[in-house]
């Protein structure tokens, strides 16, 4: 690929070997809508579509599944999409309704519309659930409230794009597509994977409410286990309220003041990194971080000091209970939560260090994977936003 000056009709970055301006056409004489109906049959199996993941089989489906709850559903009539289709949902096509299908030919519900193009249709899928393509969109859609509002195939066509005159020239484009969405689903597992993983873990290596041993336990250690008040295991102390003035959106120290996320940056910190922090105020209170770096801590934050067992066996188990500690927050207003409710909280524990160690050795690990695979996630969103961005018009 090579950086191109800015020039109309003509992407800013571009595949070594294309010169060509791009030329704009309307949507209409680029895709001829389907109106193929058909029963479910052997060879054209029923297929369902999410916003997510385009065209699936319906057992694949998260959401209801409305279409097993009808009697008659193989006498039903049905819309045919063939693989290389162009499908969208009316009422959901500005939240990103709109796919290619890459699964099967089959059936759909009527409800959906569905387009067959000679173009390159990979290609064509980039051009339609590009992020500007689908803004432009939602100016087309009518209807009252923006829940009923619904895109009319008519007005769907009417719409002009900028597409590659060349049809190698779009497959290089959409292959090149095709594998950072590859990439992109993989690590997606990946982390979805990793956080199951977690999740079952923090389940079954706590004791349950009421209980003093867990289900899952390192070989090797045994009796039962401690238990006592997150006051007397630790010294929970509140924060320090910053003067906004002092706040910046780059610095070297974040600003943790509530909520889940910075309220900004300073250069100057009150807190020593490795530190446990809990949310005071705000509709995340109660929310637990574990922060790895120094930081300054704000008079809606609290954290903990001088803790004595392991500080991540400690972070791990009163996140595995953050949903306990979320419900001692008070006040109908701006929520929050009381510093003796937090004293007060139980925490269960190993008596042994060494089983301390080992717990928080294994969720810390777990830890700095989930937040590896997110940021690896976080980068080739990045990357495919900025290449739709330049390898377009």
């Amino acid at each position: 690929m090579m950086e191109r000056s800015k020039c109309m009709n003509i992407p800013k970055v571009r595949f070594h070997g294309f010169k060509e301006k791009w030329r704009e056409e309307s949507l209409s004489k680029l895709f001829v809508e389907r109106h193929e109906i058909s029963t479910i049959t052997e060879s054209l199996p029923q297929l369902s579509f999410t916003i997510s993941e385009g065209v699936i089989y319906p057992d694949d489906r998260k959401s209801n599944k409305r279409d097993f709850l009808i009697k008659d559903i193989l006498s039903k009539k049905y819309l045919v999409t063939c693989v290389g289709d162009i499908l969208y949902n009316p009422a959901n096509v500005i939240y990103g309704a709109i796919h290619r299908n890459s699964l099967c030919d089959g059936v759909v519900s009527p409800i959906y519309k569905i387009f067959k193009t000679e173009q390159d249709s990979n290609f064509m899928e980039c051009v339609v659930r590009n992020p500007s393509f689908i803004s432009q969109l939602s100016m087309k859609t009518e209807g009252t409230v923006t829940k009923l509002k619904t895109l009319k195939p008519e007005s769907f066509l009417e719409m002009i794009v900028k597409i590659a005159p060349s049809i190698y020239e779009q497959r290089k484009i959409a292959s090149y597509f095709q594998t950072l969405d590859s990439l992109i689903q993989t690590t997606s597992k990946k982390l979805a994977s990793l956080k199951q993983i977690k999740a079952a873990s923090l389940q079954s290596m706590f004791p349950q409410e009421g209980e003093t041993l867990p289900k899952v336990r390192f070989k090797g250690f045994k009796g039962e286990w401690e238990r006592c008040s997150l006051g007397s295991l630790s010294m929970i102390t509140k924060g320090e309220q910053i003067n906004k003035l002092d706040l910046y959106t780059i610095n070297k120290y974040y600003v943790l003041n509530g909520g889940i996320t910075p309220s900004g940056y300073t250069n100057k910190y009150n807190t020593e990194a490795n530190t446990i922090s809990i949310s005071e105020g705000g509709n995340s209170c109660g929310y637990v971080n574990f922060n790895n770096e120094k930081f300054w801590s704000g008079g809606h934050n609290y954290t903990l000091q001088k803790v004595k067992i392991n500080n991540y066996y400690l972070y791990s188990f009163l996140k595995n209970n953050e949903a306990s500690i979320m419900s001692k927050r008070v006040g109908s207003g701006l929520p929050n939560i009381q510093k003796k409710s937090l004293t007060d909280f139980l925490i269960t524990y190993p008596s042994l260090k060494e089983e301390q160690q080992k717990i928080a050795s294994y969720f810390c690990n777990l830890d700095r994977q989930i937040s590896l695979q997110t940021q690896h996630l976080e980068k080739l969103k990045q990357i495919k936003a900025a290449c739709l961005d330049k390898m377009f018009v």
